[in-house]
């Protein structure tokens, strides 16, 4: 689908791999959301700085689309827990 590997990929690149996860074919939506679990594999920190629009995938209609938005999550979980931890709030502590 893409011409550029994972490892290649820019934030408009991303950009574009997510609109196309609101297409209205299914396999278009499919392929888009497994390009950004590969991207988010080999470039962690791209996702994370859209984490917003990452944990969305997770809200679609599509099947296909929120299995591949659970893999970006667990993957970002593993490779940057601290983005999915938040902020740290005042008198408290993030314990990992």
């Amino acid at each position: 689908m893409a011409d550029y590997a994972p490892e290649d990929a820019t934030d408009d690149n991303l950009g574009g791999l997510l609109e196309l996860t609101r297409h209205p074919e299914s396999d278009t939506r499919a392929e888009a959301a497994r390009g950004i679990k590969l991207i988010a594999e080999a470039q962690p920190d791209l996702v994370a700085d859209r984490l917003p629009a990452a944990i969305g995938l997770l809200h679609s209609h599509d099947s296909d689309v929120r299995t591949f938005g659970q893999d970006v999550i667990r993957i970002l979980g593993s490779e940057r827990p601290e983005v999915l931890a938040g902020p740290k709030r005042p008198g408290t502590s993030h314990r990992g």
